[in-house]
């Protein structure tokens, strides 16, 4: 009862409850009393969960796909599919990367609080501020066509769900990696929650043109203490972008490549390093506090 009444529980009438469910008992939400549930600190105190068991239902402890969703949501995978294409805005990345594969639990509850069912208007809808009480760090990318012609100008969509540093990478159809986001044009990438990020925006100096057929990827990485991320030497005052090089190889490579970042500076350019790195975490970011995604382009 003490958790029910944490929740954004539907209150539904008796004549809601009787024609929809053909039933009079009440219903709770079962998305929304783990998520207030989660929010408000209660459920390890009175299950006397340990830490690690607390993280995994806070979690989620799983993923979410298109049937499964369509499903929850009570409705068919035509109207569910119609439901999900016309999510914008904060929500649009979750939505798009459930057309296309599953999402956690928590961007589910997100997008389900949202989703308008029709004919039933706010009868499983709950409240999305306690839906994303406590979600962990998500990031999504998509391209603007899912597939591209040799000499098309590309463009790439990042969002988060959560305040963050946003570090966006292209590896082309070699395998070579460049970031492309922050560049000496777009410096600071903290990039507020919900908040889409275009790649290249409209005021940029530059354009992505689709030169050679194959597959490239864009790469996003989302930390919450760390603005540049592991092994990536930014100085624009040398380069537009950063070049990366092979993309395995960096990976790889990534921690021994932090012990060399800098040591071509000017005295001015390490005073500026220090104090900048005074205010972030430069050492490699615990799961929890860093988000990946990755989307393949096809180009024909």
């Amino acid at each position: 009862d003490a958790l029910a009444a944490l929740a954004a529980a539907p209150k539904l009438t008796d004549d809601v409850l009787r024609d929809a469910y053909a039933t009079e008992t009440p219903l709770i939400d079962a998305g929304a009393l783990a998520a207030a549930a989660t929010a408000s600190g209660a459920f390890p105190r009175l299950g006397e969960l340990d830490a690690k068991a607390w993280h995994a239902l806070r979690d989620g402890a799983g993923i979410v796909d298109k049937p499964s969703a369509a499903a929850d949501l009570g409705v068919p995978a035509s109207t569910f599919a119609q439901l999900l294409s016309a999510v914008k805005g904060d929500l649009e990345g979750p939505a798009i990367a459930l057309e296309s594969g599953p999402v956690s639990q928590g961007a589910w509850r997100r997008l389900r609080a949202a989703l308008a069912v029709p004919g039933q208007p706010g009868v499983l809808a709950y409240d999305a501020v306690s839906a994303a009480a406590g979600e962990r760090l998500e990031v999504y990318i998509w391209p603007s066509a899912p597939a591209y012609k040799k000499d098309d100008l590309v463009t790439i969509t990042a969002q988060a769900n959560r305040d963050c540093h946003l570090t966006v990478i292209n590896v082309d159809t070699r395998g070579e990696a460049t970031v492309l986001f922050p560049s000496d044009s777009d410096p600071d990438n903290a990039i507020k929650a919900g908040s889409k990020v275009r790649i290249p925006s409209d005021i940029e100096p530059y354009r992505l043109r689709a030169t050679e057929a194959g597959t490239e990827s864009f790469i996003a990485v989302c930390a919450l203490n760390r603005k540049r991320l592991l092994g990536v030497d930014q100085d624009f005052e040398r380069q537009r972008f950063s070049v990366l090089g092979d993309w395995r190889t960096f990976v790889k490579t990534a921690a021994t490549r932090e012990t060399l970042v800098g040591r071509r500076d000017t005295p001015r350019q390490r005073r500026a390093r220090t104090k900048a790195a005074a205010a972030e975490t430069t050492v490699a970011a615990p799961p929890e506090q860093e988000a990946r995604a990755a989307v393949y382009v096809k180009i024909e």
